[in-house]
């Protein structure tokens, strides 16, 4: 017996959004979670180890990757096993959308709290006040309140209106749905607020927090004088034009996180005003334009973490001293900076640069000719002088 027209088209509809979420779930774990893992090495750095963006990434590693994880469990236990533990599936979907929805506030929130953070850095900077008074992850922890506040919220709206959705009428249509209740509970739960719990979702989540980012950065687009946060402050450009450049970067960063915030929420309200309780080819298909926003939102998670890393001298010196045994083998006139760089100082700082002997080199050749004071012969190294003029020499 064949396929109705219409189960064959939900059943092309689960089958285009089982690939769609594998494909996403993998570019989001190809992407998000080594960036996470950069950023964190990027900063750790003593000066930038206590700053809110530690924080953030580390955060955000962490629900990166516990959703990868549950969604390749879920998917396992689906798809592999068979149907005898499809509960266990059903619960692990609960999991991952209530994952995916505390990612979702978080995110918003603590972006919020960041762009907070660094107006009062930098307006109380330019006003020459002591930040004292000012405790450290205040902003950041009320704001995380907020996120956390709104994915209890969402889930009790979702149950709330589960237990005061209207009956069609019929026994045996009654009978069926009671079935697909648990699966739409912890599966399909974005299709189940009422319109009063969707509107406060939506204002909380995307509205709120929008709009604070967006008048928050068009205040520190007039402080042209400042970099746009710590990591560029202090390991960043000191050319006034590039700070401009990165502030617009952020900016424009800002706007597309607001953009793809809003389909999420939109689709929510709009798809409770218009789809009926039984019109299952409407829900597959709103479920795959919700994981389409939901895909946007995830990716725009990793772009922060790169625009940081890309503009972070410590990190690019970093890098390049790692490599430094590779390139070696292709350019043997690399050795002296590989040589130089064992007397940084970062090296008591948490450097993973891999330290060698000092060598008589034509670099120490060059040292004795500069300067007055010659290279120091009793042990090998050169004189403070000569490390200064070595650390110059050896920024990338």
């Amino acid at each position: 017996m064949g396929l109705s027209p219409e189960e064959e088209e939900i059943k092309q509809l689960h089958g285009v959004g089982k690939t769609f979420l594998l494909v996403t779930s993998l570019v989001f774990a190809t992407f998000g979670i080594p960036g996470n893992i950069l950023a964190a090495l990027a900063v750790r750095h003593r000066k930038l180890r206590d700053t809110d963006l530690t924080m953030y990434w580390v955060s955000l590693c962490l629900f990166n990757t516990l959703s990868i994880a549950i969604y390749f469990i879920r998917h396992f236990t689906s798809s592999i096993v068979g149907t005898d533990v499809k509960d266990v599936a059903y619960y692990l979907c609960g999991i991952w959308i209530l994952l995916c929805h505390l990612s979702f506030s978080i995110v918003s929130w603590h972006h919020v709290a960041l762009v907070v953070n660094r107006t009062l850095y930098f307006t109380l900077e330019l006003k020459d006040l002591q930040r004292k008074w000012l405790p450290h992850y205040t902003v950041t922890t009320i704001c995380l309140f907020c996120g956390v506040y709104n994915v209890f919220i969402t889930n009790f709206g979702v149950t709330h209106t589960f237990s005061e959705r209207p009956d069609d009428g019929q026994e045996e249509n009654a009978q069926n749905r009671e079935g697909e209740m648990k699966y739409e509970h912890f599966v399909t739960c974005e299709l189940g607020p009422s319109k009063k719990w969707a509107f406060l979702i939506f204002f909380f989540n995307a509205l709120l927090p929008a709009g604070a980012v967006v008048v928050l950065n068009l205040y520190l687009m007039h402080l042209k004088s400042h970099p746009t946060n710590l990591v560029i402050k202090r390991n960043g450009p000191s050319s006034t034009s590039m700070r401009r450049t990165l502030m617009k970067i952020i900016v424009i960063y800002n706007f597309m996180f607001v953009v793809s915030i809003f389909p999420f929420y939109i689709i929510n309200m709009t798809v409770n005003r218009t789809l009926p309780a039984t019109s299952t080819v409407k829900e597959s298909k709103a479920l795959l334009a919700l994981h389409t926003s939901q895909a946007l939102i995830l990716a725009n998670q990793a772009a922060p973490l790169y625009l940081s890393c890309a503009y972070s001298q410590r990190f690019r010196k970093e890098c390049f001293q790692f490599l430094l045994p590779v390139l070696i083998k292709f350019n043997p006139e690399l050795e002296q900076y590989r040589i130089a760089a064992n007397y940084t100082k970062e090296d008591s700082e948490g450097s993973f640069i891999t330290k060698t002997s000092f060598v008589e080199s034509d670099l120490a050749q060059c040292l004795k000719k500069k300067y007055q004071t010659p290279v120091q012969e009793d042990n090998g190294k050169p004189t403070e002088n000569d490390l200064d003029f070595i650390r110059s020499s050896t920024s990338v």
